[in-house]
């Protein structure tokens, strides 16, 4: 079992440079494959490589363990598209709180890496300076995924996705991955797609986040996805980013985490309890 089995697709042009920074970073023992993967390993890491979009592979850890290559934690190397062309290194879980569009099955979510999520994000942000770095909401397949994932992107533009240095950023955030067990797991739910709040909490008060439900899915939400949110992030706390709803919302939100046995915690407790931990 490799601790770290990284999905690389040939398809992606950020998906090869990250590949190909990950090859100068390290040496890799090329292991045999079957018709769908190509394997190579160092350390605790493995690479697959796919001909295929990543957004299309559900049940890609059952299909690893069958070719005799069972994962612990996924890592899936990805571009990110975005309309504004920003610069980003971006770290985000996947599902869909409505209809599949982009891979995935309506109203599922994979199984989530929170710890693994917050150490790719630190490291992203303590190595490079020409990019905005930052979780994104939960969003695009795959889906059906039980072993826990994690994607971490290179956006924009293709000119982000082929630049050496956004591929060796990642690379080198994958390579140094420590996961914090006293890191604490939150579902995040409110603000933008770019989670400004869940970041700023993540890297300044060790906050891991697992699934985060964007503003515009909020009105998406029901008993039935927030407890897989919670199941499915290894968690029952809740972070919910208040000045991003409504009073309506913000009133429904709480009864659906207290009708779950869940609690919610404001920002200024959860940067207390990292200031003052027991």
């Amino acid at each position: 079992m490799a601790r770290y089995t990284i999905i690389v697709s040939t398809m992606d042009f950020a998906s090869v440079n990250i590949r190909d920074s990950l090859f100068k970073l390290a040496f890799w023992e090329k292991v045999q494959g079957d018709g769908r993967f190509r394997f190579h390993r160092h350390g605790d890491f493995e690479l697959a490589e796919i001909d295929d979009y990543h957004v299309f592979q559900d049940g890609v850890d059952r299909a690893l363990e069958a070719a005799g290559h069972r994962p612990e934690k996924l890592i899936f190397a990805s571009k990110h598209r975005s309309k504004d062309g920003r610069k980003t290194l971006t770290v985000h879980h996947t599902g869909n709180f409505g209809e599949g569009k982009f891979g995935g099955r309506p109203r599922e979510l994979a199984t989530a890496a929170p710890r693994v999520a917050l150490a790719l994000l630190k490291g992203l942000k303590a190595s490079v300076t020409a990019y905005q770095v930052s979780y994104e909401a939960t969003h695009h397949g795959p889906s059906d995924l039980l072993v826990p994932s994690v994607y971490v992107e290179i956006g924009s533009t293709e000119a982000e996705w082929r630049d050496p240095a956004a591929g060796e950023a990642i690379a080198r955030a994958i390579l140094n991955v420590r996961e914090d067990p006293d890191a604490t797991v939150y579902v995040g739910i409110g603000g933008n797609h770019y989670a400004p709040r869940q970041t700023a909490l993540a890297l300044e008060a060790n906050t891991a986040f697992g699934h985060i439900v964007a503003d515009h899915a909020v009105p998406l939400l029901d008993e039935r996805l927030l407890a897989m949110a919670f199941e499915r992030s290894g968690t029952k706390l809740a972070y919910v980013d208040r000045k991003s709803l409504s009073g309506e919302q913000r009133k429904r939100v709480d009864g659906m985490i207290k009708a779950l046995g869940g609690e919610a915690h404001t920002e200024s407790y959860i940067r207390d309890v990292a200031l003052n931990p027991v």
